[in-house]
């Protein structure tokens, strides 16, 4: 987390930790989603947040605004700024904002434009789920809405129609209308939502260990998902327990901990039950045999076929029936 010229930039996942700790007296029943259309995605070059902070600031006063417009800017590395304070009503939606909390996603949504980047989605879900989850609101179409949503002059609710603008974008999480929302963005806060106030689940006990099988370090990370904060890194062949799965991605503690699921293969303990068992460079006796182990030796199976085990990352292979699963 780093503030600078009166913003605050942080990972998406240390804004909910932020998040509870602020005093906010006024009462929020509506998130509003934008884009800035400009800058966008050329403008960004991954490090410059600050400098179009500063600029989308200077254009806002320039405009008659006493502050940047919105609340929060989502960036396309994921990055989250806090630019208005939450305390202040924004500048975002004519006749919207009193109860409203702005979030400005940097980029040019519109259908041809800028392709929103995985960590600029994960991060946008994650910040309006947890908005969601600190305002108490349920995530829909009335509590999660768009700029295109609303006439430019009046302020009045028209669902699209008339004088509008196409912010957040015509394709911005496939589209701006309500039903893209209702069938591609809402579900997405909502499934966010639900993983922030369930509980850990109990480790999974089918296939409880892995190993890392990549040619160079694998990132650790604090969520299921390239937009949350790297904690640290796995070396190859690195031993993981998985305690949960969520689409590609596993937890590999009782804690926030995840990897990415396609460089982790699955493995399973064993302990050799005969005196003598070959080792074959393929699963079958026609292979050549390699070498053989004893009763009691250790061996862990990454995969099976045909009856046999294959116990190292290369083909290294053993009859199933002379190994006793340990866990």
């Amino acid at each position: 987390m780093e503030t600078k010229f009166g913003f605050i930039l942080m990972a998406a996942t240390e804004f909910g930790p932020w998040l509870k700790q602020q005093q906010i007296s006024r009462v929020i029943n509506a998130i509003q989603i934008h884009h800035t259309w400009l800058p966008n995605y050329n403008n960004f070059n991954g490090s410059n947040h600050f400098e179009k902070l500063q600029g989308m600031k200077a254009s806002h006063i320039a405009r008659g605004f006493s502050d940047s417009a919105q609340n929060i800017t989502v960036f396309p590395d994921g990055k989250v700024a806090v630019c208005r304070p939450l305390s202040m009503v924004p500048a975002g939606i004519y006749g919207q904002n009193s109860k409203g909390i702005c979030i400005e996603n940097l980029g040019d949504f519109d259908q041809g434009k800028d392709k929103m980047t995985q960590d600029h989605k994960d991060s946008i879900v994650l910040i309006t789920a947890q908005l969601c989850n600190t305002f108490q609101l349920s995530p829909d179409t009335n509590t999660i809405i768009y700029h295109h949503w609303f006439d430019l002059k009046s302020g009045q609710r028209t669902n699209g129609s008339g004088n509008t603008k196409s912010c957040p974008g015509t394709a911005f999480f496939g589209g701006n209308t309500i039903t893209a929302a209702q069938q591609n963005f809402i579900p997405l806060v909502q499934a966010s939502l639900a993983s922030i106030k369930s509980p850990l689940p109990q480790p999974v006990l089918a296939y409880p260990y892995g190993v890392v099988n990549s040619l160079s370090s694998l990132n650790v990370r604090r969520g299921p998902g390239t937009g949350y904060e790297k904690t640290g890194s796995l070396p190859p062949g690195a031993s993981v327990q998985i305690h949960e799965e969520r689409t590609e991605w596993y937890r590999i503690s009782p804690y926030n901990e995840w990897v990415s699921s396609r460089y982790i293969e699955k493995i399973q303990h064993g302990i050799i039950n005969v005196d003598s068992a070959g080792v074959y460079a393929g699963p079958g006796g026609a292979f050549n045999l390699l070498n053989t182990l004893s009763n009691g030796d250790i061996v862990t199976v990454h995969a099976v076929s045909n009856g046999w085990s294959r116990i190292d990352f290369i083909d290294k292979w053993v009859k199933s029936q002379l190994i006793k699963i340990t866990g």
